[in-house]
């Protein structure tokens, strides 16, 4: 489960829902490879990290 954080600080839009979604596809055909779905507003460099963390592992 997720939690949905209301409104974008840049936008200045308090109405807005937002979530994100990290994918990973591949980089030809652009087949999904690993789709992760994250709670409120997480910074991109400290989530991606471990997201290719977890992909790294499964291909072990």
């Amino acid at each position: 489960m997720i939690h949905i954080t209301q409104g974008y600080s840049r936008d200045h839009r308090p109405d807005l829902n937002q979530a994100v979604l990290q994918l990973i596809v591949e980089r030809q055909a652009g087949i999904p490879l690993l789709m992760e779905p994250l709670s409120d507003n997480n910074a991109d460099k400290a989530s991606l990290k471990q997201t290719l963390e977890q992909y790294m592992a499964q291909l072990q």
